[in-house]
């Protein structure tokens, strides 16, 4: 039995990897799907296919780190399909490079799609959110949401503080019938890696890229499995979600020992590829 029924989901970053998983498995749920992406030719891809499979799809080119863009998209969420009860505030993308490589643009490039994207998303959907109560709100940090990397300082920033508001924004919420789930994916073949910009003062020839996107795909999860993790439970109403083996063994070794665990499994990753030290070859 499809579980979400005629009920209006909306997506971010629906163009490719977790979101446009999401985007499939939420259409085999029975969802009315508003998706949005910021590369048009990528969300008419997605958008195209899940209508030849019967789908009901309403989308939308949407830069999640624009404010009015935003809610001009729910507007017209709202005006064409109805009130969303669920929202998954998805979008995202990375700067390679330690924090001193790092121009103030790169960084705000990151915290505008991770971190604003989300506000935005929040502000603009929540008053359908609490039309169409009981709902929630799923935002996706990130395995860097609860350990620090090296060479993803921006990244990080903008996990942790998603992390940090949706707890807040869940307790905010208690009472009203919006739930808020906070996801942190660990690796998941996205194209998130092949897609990512090198911080300004990092040369070509010393960027970690290409061993970081060959680690992603020989070892990242699918993201179709996550995207049924990550859909399954949010309709089982969870408030924290951790996905792939590694990221749940950094969390539990986090919680254990706060410094040295963290520690240890920064280096960890860092010599696996997924970081990238100052000054690294």
């Amino acid at each position: 039995m499809a579980r979400l029924s005629g009920r209006v989901v909306a997506v971010t970053g629906a163009g490719s990897g977790i979101g446009a998983a999401l985007a499939g498995e939420l259409a085999r749920e029975g969802a009315v799907l508003a998706l949005s992406d910021v590369r048009e030719e990528a969300l008419a891809v997605v958008a195209g296919r899940l209508r030849e499979a019967g789908a009901q799809v309403h989308d939308m080119v949407v830069d999640v780190g624009e404010a009015d863009a935003v809610l001009s998209w729910a507007t017209a969420v709202d005006r064409t399909l109805g009130p969303v009860s669920l929202l998954y505030n998805n979008a995202g993308m990375t700067v390679y490079g330690a924090f001193e490589e790092h121009s103030l643009e790169d960084f705000d490039a990151v915290l505008r799609v991770n971190l604003h994207g989300v506000l935005h998303g929040c502000r603009a959907f929540l008053p359908q959110l609490r039309r169409s109560a009981p709902s929630m709100v799923v935002n996706i940090s990130s395995l860097f949401g609860l350990i620090g990397v090296p060479g993803q300082t921006a990244y990080c920033t903008s996990k942790y503080a998603v992390r940090g508001f949706s707890d807040a924004l869940r307790e905010e919420l208690r009472g009203s019938g919006v739930s808020v789930l906070c996801v942190h994916p660990g690796g998941v073949a996205t194209n998130i890696v092949r897609d990512a910009r090198l911080a300004s003062g990092l040369a070509e020839e010393r960027s970690p890229l290409p061993r970081v996107v060959r680690m992603f795909e020989r070892h990242g999860m699918a993201p179709a499995e996550a995207a049924r993790r990550i859909v399954r439970a949010s309709l089982r109403g969870r408030s924290r979600l951790v996905i792939t083996r590694e990221a749940h063994a950094f969390d539990v070794l986090g919680r254990m020992s706060p410094v040295g665990g963290l520690r240890m499994a920064a280096r960890l990753i860092d010599r696996l590829g997924g970081g990238g030290r100052q000054g690294s070859g």
